[in-house]
């Protein structure tokens, strides 16, 4: 806003001096020209810009207040989350050493058991180291006997093993007399061979054939004389050689009725 104020002369005629301005006053030939300006306008406009930066400002402040606030919330709910993820792992942790605990303490309870049923057990049971039974089977993996280790009804003990196809094949014993003996057999489980010691103490030796007769006999009897004696396939003694205790030999031929045909010396 501008305030003009004009003072003009009487005489017109004056000569027009130099125009002046003193102090906001203008003076001019025809008069004294008042000019008067308070600046208004500018002032105006410095007042305008003022509000238009202080509401740019505030705007300014509250976009960032809010978007401060946006993130401030969005770290809080980012902290929210990661504690609750925490606190869910540390859970499953915890639920996994239970149950790992659980699992020890059953353990444990379960050797404590055998361990105190074994210390009973082994104070109940007799310490002798004896297994003490009537028959005792080995069996290999189909299951079939291969050994049996037995009392015959008599007393007698003997051990008899077996082939895969489960046919006896040897035996191994002690008479109801007390005399030991070793029997072997052939395929078809008949014995062949026998190896004995008679209760006087002389041993002997018979070679069986399949009709089950003795053929050969071999034999150191309790007098000190080696003989061999073999037999035809009804079992009959036809030759005789022996050897007495003093060294002499002897040989005899037998006809079928046992009769000497010849000897010699």
């Amino acid at each position: 806003m501008s305030l003009g104020i004009t003072l003009r002369g009487i005489s017109p005629t004056q000569s027009k001096p130099t125009p002046k301005t003193v102090g906001g006053i203008r003076l001019t030939g025809d008069g004294i020209d008042l000019a008067l300006t308070l600046g208004v306008s500018r002032r105006k406009d410095a007042s305008s810009n003022s509000l238009e930066n202080a509401e740019r400002l505030a705007e300014l402040r509250e976009t960032s207040e809010s978007k401060s606030g946006e993130k401030k919330k969005e770290a809080e709910g980012a902290v929210m989350a990661s504690e609750a993820t925490g606190l869910t792992q540390v859970e499953a942790r915890l639920e996994k050493l239970e149950q790992q605990n659980r699992r020890l303490k059953f353990v444990g309870i379960v050797v404590v058991l055998f361990a105190v049923a074994g210390l009973l057990m082994g104070q109940a049971l007799p310490r002798s180291r004896t297994i003490e039974a009537e028959e005792i089977v080995l069996r290999d993996s189909a299951g079939t006997p291969r050994a049996v280790w037995s009392l015959k009804p008599d007393g007698a003990p003997t051990l008899a093993f077996f082939d895969p196809t489960g046919k006896a094949r040897a035996w191994l014993g002690v008479k109801a007399g007390g005399s030991p003996y070793l029997l072997f057999a052939d395929q078809g489980g008949k014995p062949r061979a026998g190896l004995t010691v008679k209760d006087d103490g002389s041993p002997d030796l018979t070679l069986i054939d399949l009709a089950g007769n003795p053929r050969a006999l071999l034999q150191v009897p309790s007098d000190g004389q080696a003989g061999l004696a073999l037999y035809d396939h009804l079992g009959r003694a036809r030759l005789g050689v022996s050897v007495s205790r003093s060294g002499l030999p002897d040989v005899r031929l037998l006809d079928k009725d046992g009769k000497v045909v010849w000897k010699a010396p």
